[in-house]
């Protein structure tokens, strides 16, 4: 006596049912008393067809740029959605808080349409501080230093001269933003020129970045930045290679590094504030690296 498979199940099924143009798997797999994957396999492992979703052809497109479109849209998804535009002087609702606010409590943003962020900078800073305490947080901040740092170098020295003229005395922050009509307290120093560093502007966060000032920044010289690159490189340290080169602005009085300054640096027999002992292998293999590089 034979026993009746699945498959045999399947099989009459589709013998009675062989006029049909579309089979339901979920229906034979009831039918059957199996599930609907094991009746799709069974049905694809015998060449059957009809019960595979047919894909329609889109006849439709965009009148604008003529890309194909389903059957019930209009345009396609650049040109469905019309560009919010945003003027000063009008308050917008914050998509956090529910409130409305003016436009300048708002950041820029190229990511939204309207050019705008969708929640003001209150709740996106209380967001970002939340962000910053996880681990994924910590992680990305600390790589988003390391890269503005390298890429520019002028404004950490810059803040950091300030940091230090403010925690000796010699420089007196504000007591409110310097910008006409703002009472904020919360201010950080702005710089206008970054070879100036302590010719800074007291403002707050909002008009720190919605200043029109330009900006000068520092160009520094080829072995600077061959050297701060390299010191990168072989400590994965964002801040020693900026102390080491301040260290020997300071104590050679010199406004850039050269390779005869490096060498005095090396071969110094007194030891030199802020440079020690890593200083002078890193130094001396870089200079190695560049007369290699001669060769």
């Amino acid at each position: 006596m034979t026993s009746v498979t699945t498959k045999n199940r399947v099989q009459e099924y589709l013998v009675i049912h062989s006029s049909d143009p579309v089979l339901n798997a979920s229906e034979i797999g009831r039918t059957v008393g199996t599930s609907r994957q094991r009746v799709c396999q069974i049905l694809d492992s015998i060449g059957e067809t009809r019960h595979k979703r047919q894909v329609k052809a889109l006849r439709h497109r965009c009148p604008v740029c003529e890309i194909p479109i389903s059957r019930n849209a209009k345009h396609c998804k650049e040109h469905s959605v019309k560009r919010q535009e945003r003027k000063e002087g009008f308050n917008y609702l914050c998509r956090s808080c529910s409130q409305y606010k003016p436009l300048e409590q708002f950041a820029k943003s190229n990511r939204h349409f309207s050019g705008y962020e969708t929640r003001c900078l209150i709740c996106k800073a209380e967001w970002q501080r939340r962000y910053n305490q996880t681990r994924k947080g910590k992680e990305s901040h600390l790589k988003a230093n390391r890269r503005s740092s390298r890429k520019y170098p002028e404004r950490v020295r810059a803040y950091y001269q300030v940091y230090k003229s403010v925690r000796s005395g010699n420089l007196v922050p504000a007591e409110q933003c310097e910008e006409r009509g703002c009472r904020d307290t919360n201010v950080r120093a702005s710089h206008t020129d970054y070879n100036k560093p302590l010719e800074v502007r007291w403002l707050c966060a909002l008009h720190t970045r919605r200043t029109d000032t330009p900006r000068v920044s520092h160009v520094s010289s080829k072995l600077e930045t061959q050297f701060r690159g390299y010191i990168f490189e072989q400590i994965d340290h964002t801040n020693s290679a900026t102390r080491w080169i301040n260290a020997l602005k300071r104590y050679y009085c010199q406004s850039d590094i050269s390779y005869s300054l490096l060498i005095d640096a090396i071969n110094s027999p007194e030891p030199i504030p802020g440079l020690g002992r890593q200083f002078k292998i890193k130094a001396r293999r870089f200079l190695d690296s560049i007369i290699k590089s001669l060769d």
